[in-house]
């Protein structure tokens, strides 16, 4: 039986070339291989709704084998984007879902887990449902001016931060400091300071910054950092069709950045260890163990409300002072990337690692692909 394997792919002839996808499929093959399957990839355009056939891809002894087969009756769904059609018989990616579901094929997760993820401000009031402790206060930027005066009466951080995700990109954070105010917004791994001496100037580059866009408005917390450098703890849960299991990292920030999103720059650490040197041993421990607790707490509403079709999410947790754990984001499909992982940005590089890379590369990725293709045929 082929598992479904939908993703973007910008023309007929290309093939999966990033590391999101290859740290994906690659594992997912392999554990597909030992129960006598095989993963089918394809995008929306390889479908032909006249026949029901993909022309999609295999991966065959390290190469994508093109192929024609049945559209699979699962799909694990890591498309992202909208293509138009460019010929009769390619279609968007709305076209597809209406054929798969005509068709009673079963994709994961739901359609509209995606959507939910990228509205930050639909997070908050989710997890605001469950505990109103749960994330820092957070609300939709309508009135810049009030909404950023009034805040900074109760902290000297302040983050504005678009309200769909964009790795990171158009974050301002806005900090107030002794006599003066400063301002921050980051792009494509630059961050473009602004000093001010008054806040009236601030407030008037702020509306600048976020006309036109749909910022949330997010308290700054008083958290703890690693020699100066901010952080955030990844947690990432697996569902493998009876329970969730939970992976966590640490996104550790450049320095001078308010931002950990990895996309921004920064590095990735090992949870343990990482807390285990910033904090004592059973400090380090509690505090692993109240971000687990956390992301437990949320997991099983958040699979119900999606119909329990959903394998794979990621929270995002700072940390204050006190040691409490703080959800800040929630992710669909987050990087695969570990501490220690050989970088695999082409199937040419995971072909040109050194027997040791690639079995450090499996031993760090293997349980994920388990992990989902036991969900997948579950």
């Amino acid at each position: 039986m082929d598992i479904g394997f939908l993703c973007r792919l910008n023309s007929l002839n290309a093939v999966p070339h990033t590391p999101f996808l290859l740290h994906r499929i690659i594992p997912m093959v392999k554990a597909l291989e030992k129960k006598q399957h095989k993963l089918l990839i394809f995008s929306p355009k390889h479908l032909n709704i006249e026949t029901g056939m993909v022309n999609g891809y295999y991966l065959k002894n390290n190469t994508f084998v093109k192929t024609m087969a049945p559209i699979p009756k699962r799909i694990a769904n890591y498309y992202s984007g909208t293509i138009s059609a460019q010929k009769r018989y390619e279609i968007t990616y709305d076209a597809f879902k209406r054929y798969v579901e005509k068709q009673k094929v079963t994709v994961f997760p739901s359609y509209d887990f995606i959507p939910f993820t990228k509205n930050k401000m639909t997070n908050y009031d989710f997890l605001y449902s469950i505990d109103k402790t749960l994330s820092p206060q957070t609300e939709q930027l309508d009135s810049p001016t009030k909404q950023i005066q009034i805040l900074l009466k109760n902290t000297d951080k302040i983050f504005l931060k678009p309200r769909s995700g964009r790795m990171g990109n158009g974050i301002i954070v806005i900090t107030k400091q002794k006599n003066t105010y400063r301002m921050t917004q980051y792009n494509d791994k630059k961050a473009e300071q602004f000093e001010y001496a008054n806040i009236d100037s601030l407030l008037q580059q702020a509306a600048t910054l976020t006309q036109g866009r749909t910022y949330l408005i997010q308290q700054g917390l008083n958290c703890l950092t690693w020699q100066q450098r901010h952080f955030t703890c990844r947690v990432i849960m697996l569902n493998d069709g009876q329970t969730w299991h939970c992976y966590h990292m640490i996104l550790l920030a450049e320095e001078k950045s308010d931002v950990s999103n990895t996309h921004q720059g920064g590095d990735i650490c090992a949870s343990e260890k990482f807390f285990q040197r910033l904090l004592e041993t059973k400090d380090a421990a509690n505090v692993i163990d109240n971000i687990k607790a956390k992301a437990y707490q949320v997991i099983k509403p958040l699979g119900n409300r999606f119909l329990k079709t959903l394998y794979e999410v990621a929270f995002d947790f700072i940390i204050t002072t006190d040691l409490k754990p703080w959800i800040i984001e929630i992710n669909s499909h987050p990087g695969m990337s570990r501490p220690h992982l050989p970088q695999v940005k082409t199937l040419k590089d995971y072909i040109n690692l050194s027997p040791d890379e690639q079995a450090r590369f499996h031993r760090q990725l293997d349980g994920y692909g388990e992990r989902i293709v036991d969900f997948l045929l579950s």
